[in-house]
């Protein structure tokens, strides 16, 4: 029954959040300190920073990495979205978005928001 429960969250998880990023071309990066590597390929953001998608997905977090070849921007440190559009917000330390199939993932602690709905889901520790 638990696994259903969590099977269903997912995908409706995906479901809305996917309907805002899937368009998105690019990242928008703000920050006070940005590194550019590998002849522009990869792009760090530290010191605090805020990513915005062409869509209006914003994303806080004190440290960003983006891979433009693999197309997959990691997040890590107090990790904050907000899409106000689908009335979403996630939290966590750490998520990984692959915009090439358009998932996001977290590997620990995650608060989620949906329509004013809170769900908080943990990794059960073995």
């Amino acid at each position: 029954m638990k696994n259903n429960f969590k099977f269903l969250f997912i995908n409706v998880f995906i479901f809305l959040f996917s309907t805002n990023i899937v368009y998105s071309d690019e990242f928008n990066f703000q920050t006070s300190e940005i590194i550019v590597l590998e002849n522009g390929n990869l792009i760090k953001a530290k010191n605090g920073s805020q990513v915005l998608t062409n869509d209006g997905v914003l994303i806080n977090s004190k440290e960003f990495e983006y891979d433009k070849i693999k197309n997959i921007l990691t997040a890590t440190g107090d990790v904050h979205i907000i899409d106000d559009i689908n009335e979403l917000t996630l939290t966590a330390s750490k998520i990984t978005y692959d915009k090439n199939n358009d998932i996001i993932t977290t590997d620990q602690k995650t608060i989620i928001l949906i329509l004013k709905i809170l769900f908080l889901i943990e990794k059960k520790k073995k």
